[in-house]
This record gives structure tokens, C-alpha cells and sequence, in this order.
């Protein structure tokens, strides 16, 4: 980039980045806080889309940044992109691409949603709650197995029911 940050993607090996890194702070140039931030064009996010997402980020936010184990839940607009620095960290290739495919499924659900409520989800079953949301992303299937698993690993309660079984007794 221009002001002199280096952006690399999840295809890049760890060692490559390293040495990179160890050459360039060789030359003087110093290396900032670890982060990772996932961006995707401004061309797919119309206002209305912008909206609906942030509606979203605040409905199923605190969801969200437990689950992902991020920092935040914000989408930026800047002028070619919208960003989303949920991360102070770095994270592993697989944590990076399941995370990355998030973020694209969230983005899809707020273009094609018709209607999006802005109330925050309050749950007495995290990964339950946070399990029907990936559903509705749709999270559906075998291929899926690996992303939900690690969706819901933070996540406190079951993910098959939504109540124990002495809590479906009492409600009964």
C-alpha cells in the first residue's frame, strides 16, 4: 500500500511472511500490531445492504464477536472497500478462511433479506441460537462440518437442543 502496510492473503506460507517482515524491518521499517481485517469491494453494498448489515452486526453482534473470538463487530465503508477488523490477532489459515466465508455469507443474507430486525438476541443457549443463525447462512450439509465446528466451539450450551432436558420438561 501506499502509506507502506503490507497486506497479504491466506494463500501466503507463514515463513514467507516472516522473512519478508525480518528483510523489511532490516531496511528500517518498523512492523505494527498484529491484525487481520477481512474486505470485501463497495460495489456489492448498496445503502440499503450497508443497513441491513449493520442491523445484523447489531442484532446477532455479541454472538458474533464470542463465537469468531474477535475483538469487534464493526463493517467499515471506505471508499473501495468495507472492511471488517474484527481481529487484533492473526489467525491461522483455517481460521482465516472459515472466518473470510462468514463474512461473505453475512454480507449475501443482508443483500437478499427483505427486512432485518435491529433487536440485540438475547439467549439463555449460545450455540444453539448461534447453530439455527448458520443454518440460515447457510451452514447446511457435510461440506459445513469443519466451519460450524468451529463457529460454535466458543460458544456456551448445546447445539442440538435448545433446551436440556429438564428445561423441555418444565416448559412442556
Amino acid at each position: 500500500e501506499k502509506d507502506g502496510t503490507f497486506i497479504w492473503g491466506v494463500n501466503f506460507l507463514k515463513e514467507d511472511v516472516a522473512r519478508i517482515v525480518k528483510e523489511l524491518e532490516a531496511q528500517g521499517f518498523k512492523t505494527s500490531k498484529d491484525s487481520f481485517t477481512i474486505s470485501l469491494p463497495t460495489e456489492y453494498f448498496s445503502t440499503e445492504t450497508m443497513q441491513k448489515l449493520d442491523r445484523i452486526l447489531e442484532s446477532k453482534g455479541a454472538l458474533i464477536k464470542k463465537a469468531l473470538n474477535a475483538d469487534r463487530t464493526v463493517a467499515l465503508r471506505e471508499i473501495e472497500t468495507v472492511d471488517f477488523p474484527w481481529f487484533d490477532r492473526v489467525l491461522d489459515a483455517d481460521e482465516a478462511r472459515i472466518y473470510t466465508e462468514f463474512v461473505s455469507k453475512l454480507c449475501r443474507m443482508a443483500k437478499e433479506q427483505k427486512r432485518v430486525l435491529e433487536r440485540e438476541t438475547v439467549t439463555d443457549n449460545e450455540k444453539y441460537s448461534f447453530r439455527c443463525f448458520l443454518l440460515r447462512l447457510g451452514y447446511i450439509g457435510d461440506e459445513y462440518k469443519e466451519a460450524r465446528k468451529m463457529l460454535l466451539k466458543h460458544l456456551r450450551g448445546s447445539s442440538s437442543h435448545r433446551y436440556s432436558k429438564e428445561e423441555a420438561h418444565e416448559n412442556a
